[in-house]
């Protein structure tokens, strides 16, 4: 999937954000050239120092990593000074302490370096953290928010598990594995294009304003839902003798080609 995203745009660089779990050498060696990889770092991960210039004369084969440098936990207790910055993550801005190095994570990527920052939160409510990208020249700060910017694909799975029922089906079948997800992803994306054609044509998008959530500026997927549930029962049900010549002309032309073709 890496590669075919890479392939269509070839001269821009991509940047794939993912969970530690696979932030390993199969993803970071087989990269292709334009692709980066940001991801989290363990904080017992063993790191080393670039290999030493070869030694003119000296025989045996070139050394592929130099000496062992302390483990991200070990910086962060033995760090005296943590540089403060500002972030915007998850929605809001908060701030942070980061310290950051450039090291080689042999054990998943054993050609080239990556950035390292580690992270300790000023009010000690969170334990210290540490985040790599593979862009050595990305800053800091961008490679925090850009990791934070994962937790949207989190959001979309557990909406379409839960709205959608994604999270239902039992299967066991390779056509219909390979049918499910799809399918359940397609429908996200048509209750979202359906949401934002309306706010493009203008039309009032009514969601109920719940007196709890004080601080609500946005809709969340289950509000779109909802939205698109009502204007259905308006269609198909409040009023059935318009005919389904009337109906099915309040769908987008985008939704009739997908109907016309599933």
């Amino acid at each position: 999937m890496i590669a075919q995203m890479a392939a269509l745009a070839p001269h821009r660089t991509v940047y794939v954000v993912c969970d530690s779990a696979y932030a390993g050498r199969v993803i970071l060696e087989k990269r292709p050239p334009n692709v980066h990889v940001i991801s989290r770092l363990r904080m017992d991960a063993a790191l080393y120092a670039p290999p030493p210039p070869v030694t003119p004369g000296r025989r045996g084969r070139r050394r592929r990593r130099g000496k062992r440098l302390p483990k991200p936990a070990r910086s962060a207790a033995c760090c005296k000074k943590w540089l403060a910055r500002r972030i915007n993550i998850y929605g809001s801005e908060v701030e942070t302490w980061i310290t950051t190095r450039t090291a080689l994570w042999y054990i998943a990527l054993r050609d080239a370096p990556v950035k390292i920052v580690i992270v300790r939160d000023p009010n000690g409510h969170r334990t210290d953290e540490a985040f790599f990208s593979t862009d050595t020249a990305m800053e800091a700060t961008a490679i925090l928010e850009t990791f934070a910017k994962r937790w949207s694909l989190e959001v979309t799975f557990h909406d379409a598990k839960q709205l959608l029922g994604f999270e239902d089906p039992q299967n066991q079948t390779p056509k219909a594995v390979r049918r499910t997800a799809p399918m359940a992803f397609l429908a996200y994306d048509l209750v979202l294009l359906w949401y934002a054609q309306r706010l493009i044509d203008g039309r009032a998008i009514p969601w109920l304003v719940r007196p709890w959530y004080r601080r609500k500026e946005r809709p969340s997927f289950a509000d779109m839902l909802a939205v698109l549930r009502r204007a259905s029962w308006r269609v198909y049900v409040s009023d059935p003798s318009r005919g389904t010549r009337r109906r099915r002309k309040s769908l987008a032309p985008w939704i009739e080609a997908v109907i016309s073709t599933a």
